[in-house]
């Protein structure tokens, strides 16, 4: 990238000198750009020397819980085929080696290891947050500078495919030795997607940030409703009044109030728009009236529809359920988890989601205004009764005479 800026100057400078860009747009849009490349490229240099420190690592044994798994895969994997197991090796464009370190270290780690590895791993997510905020800001600009703006882009993609592989040498520097042809190829294959995201309007290393946000938000949950007495007494309260599902989804097996919160939020998400389609709705409804043709429709249909309706009001049901007791005093004197620390830090991690416009994390961002996500589930409460009813999810269905009787509540408990 480096060497493509250092293109991207003299080609500029050529182009200006040309009269076939405006001086004026080239001054204020190239130089903040290239400020911000200049922030990228320093990142990465970051990340590659952390992540060969972290490939040089000695490989830790298999957690005792899971080493007959481990062992099976790896059989599995050398045995038919006789090929060696996969290896993982880190880069500084995949950020694996900026995950998060687990808190139950079954490897015995020191506290400061884990510490230390949690610091790199915030210092990352600020990091890449302030450079995707300074690219959405560029983006953001004037609309008269739109054409200027992808001009540039594709100046910089240009320069970026003829210098990957090659040595340059330009503005009197050295020329750097050209990187082997697999990685060039990819190096180039990796700059170019970034840089088109960054023309349709996202920002470069946007993904990166997502999903490094999205692994702080899942250790955020683990330690307020998981980790510590505090925590794990808080999960198993939550845990005790979930909803008691035939499990069509992810309530077959509950071990974890982190996990299944994270699971509700993400089959919400996925599955609200089509489940609250309007002419589901009105069948469903009329079902519940039993009316006899919309009660036929129902039963017929297919088996996919049935079950994106299922897990949707399995999600509602969830989340109906444990929003309001995030917000609430637990047993044996627990406060509420929006009173801890952990939730200020995730409160800022969903202000990052936002403000970055990581589409594939919002699905958390309700946690970030929790009055407003429980108005919008009491809004669909009718739906989700309907969706019930309609396709007989209820374990024991009362006789007519006593619907009528049933608390919401009971609805709920299925």
């Amino acid at each position: 990238m480096r060497m493509a800026v250092e293109l991207c100057d003299t080609r500029i400078g050529r182009l200006v000198l040309l009269g076939e860009l405006d001086v004026q747009v080239a001054a204020r849009l190239w130089a903040p750009l290239r400020a911000i490349l200049s922030t990228q490229v320093f990142l990465h240099e970051c990340f590659e020397a952390r992540a060969a420190a972290v490939a040089a690592l000695p490989s830790p044994p298999p957690p005792p819980t899971a080493a007959a798994a481990a062992e099976a895969v790896q059989t599995e994997g050398a045995g038919a085929s006789g090929r060696a197991p996969r290896v993982v090796r880190f880069s500084s464009f995949d950020a694996s080696h900026l995950a998060p370190p687990c808190d139950h270290d079954w490897r015995g780690a020191a506290a400061e290891d884990a510490n230390a590895r949690q610091s790199e791993h915030d210092e990352a997510v600020e990091r890449l947050f302030a450079l995707v905020a300074q690219q959405l800001e560029w983006r953001g600009g004037s609309a008269h500078d739109e054409a200027g703006r992808q001009a540039l882009l594709r100046l910089l993609r240009r320069a970026v495919e003829s210098s990957c592989g090659q040595p340059i040498a330009l503005g009197g520097s050295p020329a750097a030795p050209p990187l082997a042809p697999p990685k060039a190829l990819a190096v180039r294959r990796f700059l170019s997607a970034e840089l088109r995201c960054l023309e349709q309007g996202g920002a470069m290393l946007q993904r990166r940030l997502g999903e490094l946000l999205r692994a702080s938000i899942r250790q955020q949950l683990r330690r307020l409703l998981e980790i510590d007495g505090c925590g794990a007494t808080r999960g198993t309260a939550l845990v005790a009044a979930l909803p008691h599902s035939r499990g069509v989804g992810f309530l077959r097996d509950v071990d974890s109030a982190a996990r299944v919160l994270s699971n509700a939020l993400y089959e919400y998400h996925r599955l609200r728009e089509a489940a609250l389609e309007p002419r589901l709705r009105e069948v469903l409804q009329r079902a519940q009236r039993r009316e006899a043709a919309a009660v036929v429709e129902v039963r017929e249909m297919p088996a996919a529809t049935r079950e994106l309706l299922l897990t949707y009001a399995e999600a509602h049901a969830v989340l109906r359920r444990l929003l309001p007791l995030l917000q609430s005093s637990q047993p044996a004197g627990l406060p509420p988890a929006t009173h801890e620390d952990e939730w200020g830090r995730l409160q800022q991690l969903l202000g990052m989601v936002h403000a970055a416009r990581c589409d594939d994390e919002a699905l958390f961002l309700p946690l970030a205004r929790l009055g407003a996500m429980e108005r919008q589930l009491d809004a669909e409460l009718r739906h989700a009764i309907a969706i019930q009813w309609g396709l007989e999810w209820q374990p024991a269905v009362p006789p007519p005479a006593e619907r009528r009787s049933i608390s919401t509540d009971a609805l709920f408990d299925f």
